[in-house]
């Protein structure tokens, strides 16, 4: 081992100006996340040259997915220690740990020691070591990703440190964010709710919060600014941004190399309700999966996460369907769902069979996750997002680009108006308000409703009539697709095996001009405007109007 002093810890003072002084030195622009409440607890778990069998901690374990700020944690705790008169040294791998007896005759036994070790998990076997020292006056922390969670080397810790790390809604970390950017941009800027929303989408993984909440309020295209969250979700969500420099920088630096190993298999077999015990405990291992103690909460980490490999799995060379710019909106949302699950397999369904309380992801999100991946290997020109989930006031997909809408799912829709106190609800008539009362502030929506019990003789839609040209069900048991109560698709599913009647599929843009003309007239001389799903709606049902 090298000469002690080598390791003693620095505070970076950006050339001596002592005035200047921040922990971390490096980061995104001038903001500094304090993060008091956690060191101080940290630092309370040791007593003061008093025995470590007092009931306090000797040794504590700070652990968290990559990019969730745990280099920073260190630092911050280093200067409090310096601060609370203990000598600091840290080691930035704990395979610099290399000779663990002689670090122990050169650290001092006078004197309180703490020893921050970063990147436990690169030498288990000699953090393991060092972990068997006890001194009443040494004080050891590692910080590392709960690859060893449940192993021996966790149980060497004392006292484990996982979720506070995470920046939460009610957090201080955030308020001092959003105080930061309110002192910054304009007073028409929406910055608490645009925090709230990507603290939410990055499941509190502060490295992209930081980058997101950066390009939210600094973006400056000599055209708009961004001033809601749909403005933001509009720049934010889109294949242009996500392609950039600065926004891959973030995916490398969250995800790194595991994401090779893990998109392909057991990533994606998770996020489509398909995944084992074994492919959970790999990512939790990893930080990308999380799950209470009471086993009560459990998820992917965040959508950001989700995301990411959503934009991996689903590259194809050649999509065959393009979105024309010609369609409305509403029309293109439809081509989306059909061609989705058009390109489905039997396979994707196969969540729909574990449902229990022990799924690991809800039956609605993996059946939306498979469908998804299937629109974007499908469709050339789209770009779709998975949203945070609904009960927390985000849609589950918006698709940006030429339709700028969004798509709801469900699962075995209800009409209980029962809205589920946990993981959301499956009643129709509560999604449907959610675009009606302007809950979601989008005019181009659409609901896709995944049937998967048995057949109802009747469809389940929304008491209001007018909406349920919007409302899609795939009836699973005989391979169709509904408008409303219409079929417009059977089979809906291309590789399962027809069941019932045969529907040919009928595009808006495919019907006749001499009944698009039919449609027109009936509403020429009205005031009510109708677009031109509700005219394919009434050209489907074979309304008396046209008769």
């Amino acid at each position: 081992m090298r000469d002690l002093a080598t390791y003693r810890f620095k505070i970076p003072n950006n050339g001596g100006d002592k005035s200047k002084e921040r922990i971390p030195s490096e980061g995104i622009g001038d903001v500094l996340l304090k993060r008091l409440h956690l060191v101080n607890s940290i630092c309370e778990m040791f007593d003061k040259g008093v025995p470590f069998d007092n009931g306090k901690y000797q040794s504590v374990y700070v652990h968290g997915m990559r990019a969730s700020g745990k280099t920073q944690l260190l630092k911050l705790l280093g200067k409090k220690l310096l601060d609370d008169k203990f000598e600091v040294y840290h080691f930035t791998s704990s395979k610099m740990l290399n000779n663990i007896p002689e670090l122990m005759d050169l650290l001092p036994k006078d004197r309180l020691v703490a020893v921050l070790v970063d990147e436990v998990q690169s030498d288990p076997t000699t953090m393991v070591d060092l972990l068997k020292e006890h001194r009443s006056n040494l004080f050891i922390i590692g910080f590392g990703v709960p690859q060893y969670l449940k192993t021996n080397i966790t149980a060497m810790f004392q006292e484990e440190i996982t979720s506070d790390i995470f920046i939460t809604k009610d957090s201080d970390e955030l308020q001092e964010l959003i105080s930061y950017w309110k002192d910054r941009v304009a007073k028409d800027i929406a910055v608490k709710e645009i925090c709230e929303y990507i603290c939410e989408y990055c499941g509190g993984q502060i490295y992209p919060i930081l980058k997101f909440t950066e390009f939210a309020f600094t973006l400056d295209d000599g055209q708009s600014r961004i001033k809601s969250v749909a403005d933001f979700m509009k720049h934010f969500l889109n294949q242009k941004y996500k392609h950039s420099v600065e926004y891959q920088k973030v995916v490398k630096r969250c995800v790194g190399t595991e994401l090779d190993v893990v998109v392909h298999n057991t990533f994606e077999r998770v996020l489509r309700g398909q995944g084992s015990d074994a492919d959970v405990v790999a990512l939790t291992r990893l930080g990308w999966y999380y799950i209470s103690e009471d086993r009560k909460k459990r998820d992917i980490r965040s959508t950001f996460l989700a995301n990411v490999i959503l934009e991996r799995v689903a590259i194809t060379e050649d999509p065959k369907i393009y979105i024309s710019d010609t369609n409305t909106p509403q029309e293109n949302l439809e081509l989306l769902i059909v061609n989705g699950l058009a390109n489905m397999e039997s396979s994707d369904f196969e969540c729909a069979n574990k449902r229990s309380k022990d799924e690991w992801v809800k039956v609605e999100d993996g059946m939306s996750m498979s469908w998804a991946i299937s629109v974007s290997k499908s469709v050339r020109n789209v770009f779709m997002e998975f949203q945070s989930r609904a009960a927390q006031g985000r849609v589950d997909f918006y698709c940006n680009g030429i339709i700028d809408g969004v798509i709801e799912n469900l699962c075995d829709a209800t009409k209980t108006m029962n809205i589920a106190s946990k993981g959301g609800s499956q009643d129709i008539d509560e999604h449907h308000s959610r675009f009606t009362s302007q809950k979601y502030q989008w005019s181009n929506w659409a609901i896709l409703n995944f049937e998967m019990s048995k057949s109802k003789e009747e469809r389940i839609l929304p008491r209001d009539e007018t909406y349920h040209s919007r409302v899609y069900t795939y009836v699973h048991a005989d391979n169709t697709l509904y408008q409303g109560k219409a079929p417009i698709k059977s089979p809906a599913v291309l590789s399962l095996k027809p069941t019932g009647r045969k529907v040919d599929y009928i595009p808006f843009q495919h019907i006749p001009e001499k009944d698009r003309k039919k449609i027109d007239a009936p509403f020429n001389n009205t005031k009510r405007a109708f677009s031109s799903m509700s005219k394919l709606w009434l050209y489907r049902y074979g309304s008396k109007i046209l008769r």
